[in-house]
């Protein structure tokens, strides 16, 4: 039997930036950038559902042309997207400037509007749900956190296994009020 995801989280807009040699500030420099969706969440989603797991996806993203596009490409790798439209909202995106090394640096637009609430909570979303992925940007997220805790109390009610990605390490470290969890 397939296991039955559940990952809650971002769906953004991933704009990566590979300069050839390191960023020539005030000029140019010849590199590549390439679009793709992104997310933690949606990420964890897509691969699963890549290799064959049954994966949905719930997440916010804005009433804009970037938000429809996110959810169709996150559709089209087989994932049940559980998309919240926010009115009058930007999608968020975040460019990623990926160095020589390998090492990576992140410049986030994250409209507020799009975080996910306690409001939004649909209890079918564990329909048919073995496992509950969570990142932590979610709980990082003052907005979110009442949400994150109320996904954890329903798989413990359920008994669906969870499974958290603590993310950011610099945002982890930033706000370090984490004893509250």
């Amino acid at each position: 039997m397939a296991a039955r995801l559940l990952c809650v989280g971002d769906l953004n807009l991933d704009l990566v930036i590979t300069p050839e040699r390191g960023v020539a500030v005030g000029s140019d420099v010849a590199g590549r950038v390439s679009m793709a969706g992104g997310g933690s969440a949606a990420n964890v989603a897509a691969w699963a559902a890549t290799v064959g797991l049954e994966a949905r996806f719930v997440g916010t993203v804005g009433d804009d042309a970037t938000g429809t596009f996110l959810v169709s490409e996150l559709g089209g790798h087989g994932v049940d997207v559980r998309a919240i439209v926010r009115p009058h909202a930007r999608t968020r995106t975040i460019a990623v400037i990926v160095e020589g090394d390998g090492d990576r640096s992140m410049v986030s637009d994250l409209d507020e509007r799009v975080a996910l609430r306690e409001d939004d909570f649909d209890a079918t979303w564990f329909d048919a749900v073995d496992w509950l992925h969570l990142t932590g940007y979610t709980y990082l997220d003052p907005t979110s956190r009442p949400l994150f805790r109320r996904l954890l109390d329903e798989a413990d009610r359920r008994g669906v296994r969870t499974s958290i990605d603590p993310s950011s390490a610099d945002l982890l470290r930033s706000r370090s009020d984490l004893d509250d969890v």
